[in-house]
């Protein structure tokens, strides 16, 4: 399936996911947030496409992620089941701070983005962990 395809998912997820977790929150305030960081955690992927290939604009190596597999490792810090929990965590415990809704509507959506992700690409439930694959030093996790 296409990149796009992929992407049409995350946000129909994200956008089901802000929907159903408005029992008490008003969904004009956390949808929007959920479904920016359901689309904009994909970011990273840039970082480590740069690292790998340089400045040199490859449409294809991009799409494909075959820069992974040429630089044998997986950086991607925002994919980080950690990173979502303790956002969704500390939105939660600061309910009646102004950070309350963005910090849950980030901390979801990377969520729901990441349980895509592990669905989709069929991948061990470790691969999302930032701190197994800094253990790994970065190191794709097929080869762990």
């Amino acid at each position: 399936m296409s990149l796009l395809a992929h992407e049409i998912v995350h946000f129909l997820v994200g956008l089901g996911t802000a929907t159903c977790v408005t029992k008490g929150i008003k969904l004009r305030l956390i949808l929007p947030w959920i479904v920016f960081s359901t689309l904009f955690i994909d970011a990273d992927h840039l970082l480590d496409y740069l690292q790998t290939i340089g400045l040199r604009w490859d449409v294809n190596a991009f799409v494909s992620g075959s820069y992974f597999v040429t630089s044998k490792r997986v950086i991607v810090f925002l994919h980080s089941w950690e990173l979502a929990l303790l956002l969704v965590f500390i939105g939660w415990q600061s309910r009646k701070s102004n950070w309350s809704i963005p910090l849950l509507g980030i901390g979801l959506g990377m969520f729901v983005h990441l349980l895509v992700d592990q669905i989709w690409y069929k991948q061990p439930i470790g691969t999302y962990f930032l701190i197994l694959r800094m253990l790994h030093d970065f190191t794709d996790p097929s080869n762990w």
